[in-house]
């Protein structure tokens, strides 16, 4: 499906341009056959971190999901997330940060940045804030609930496909998600273009995953960037499939 069923609500000073629209729809950036990502499954349940207004969540019900349970930290992006679904009973759209279960124990809540200029693709936690510091000055702060994948995926064993696009806290999760078995798909944006300590993250949380069964995939010039540990100027959407029958190895 490459042209949304309907019309979403946002507001461009709030929630940025329509470049998650562009990349979901027109780019198919979350679709990839030739990596086995002919995706979502009809009949499917979706977890959608990093949620946005629901581009990603409307595209999964267009291509035949039943189920999407969508987490957004940004207060004006939740808010028009949950009016744009609030008469669809597939979706459930919750106002949190999505941090790893021991943050979330420590921490109900914690301070979110807002980028300025209605950027909001770029809002992020905190700790992860990268910004420089005349553009941090500039930032908003608000505190947000937070949850975790954990406490997500055990209320909702349906769940086969998680997609994650949160501004650098990805990297939290996957160093410490074991992720379960009824999660066969994994799809994340990774901040390689944003964090400086993304390259030397990066190969062990590949080899967490494939322990976990997961065949990780992405562009080769992308794991050139990782091996010469230098910075890029994008990030990477990674493609992660568990075949059935592959073997499992609990990372915990």
């Amino acid at each position: 499906v490459k042209v949304p069923s309907r019309t979403l609500r946002s507001d461009r000073t709030q929630c940025g341009s329509k470049k998650p629209i562009n990349g979901v729809y027109k780019s198919s950036e979350y679709r990839k056959p030739s990596k086995g990502f002919d995706l979502p499954k009809v009949g499917s349940a979706v977890l959608d971190l990093g949620a946005h207004v629901g581009w990603f969540t409307l595209w999964c019900l267009d291509n035949g999901a039943d189920k999407v349970v969508a987490v957004e930290a940004t207060p004006a992006s939740h808010s028009f997330h949950a009016t744009n679904f609030k008469d669809d009973p597939r979706v459930e759209s919750i106002h949190a940060a999505v941090v790893s279960h021991d943050t979330m124990q420590s921490s109900p809540s914690l301070t979110f940045r807002i980028a300025p200029g209605g950027n909001n693709w770029r809002n992020c936690v905190d700790r992860y804030t990268y910004w420089n510091d005349e553009t941090v000055a500039k930032m908003g702060r608000v505190t947000v609930p937070t949850t975790s994948v954990e406490k997500i995926l055990a209320e909702h064993p349906d769940i086969h496909m998680v997609k994650i696009d949160i501004e650098g806290s990805e990297m939290e999760l996957l160093e410490t998600v074991v992720w379960p078995e009824h999660v066969r798909y994994l799809v994340f944006e990774y901040s390689i273009g944003t964090r400086a300590d993304a390259t030397s993250r990066f190969p062990p949380i590949r080899e967490k995953l494939e322990l976990q069964g997961f065949r990780v995939q992405f562009a080769p010039s992308f794991w050139q960037v990782v091996k010469a540990k230098k910075n890029a100027v994008y990030d990477e959407i990674v493609f992660c499939k568990r075949d059935v029958g592959r073997k499992f190895f609990s990372t915990s």
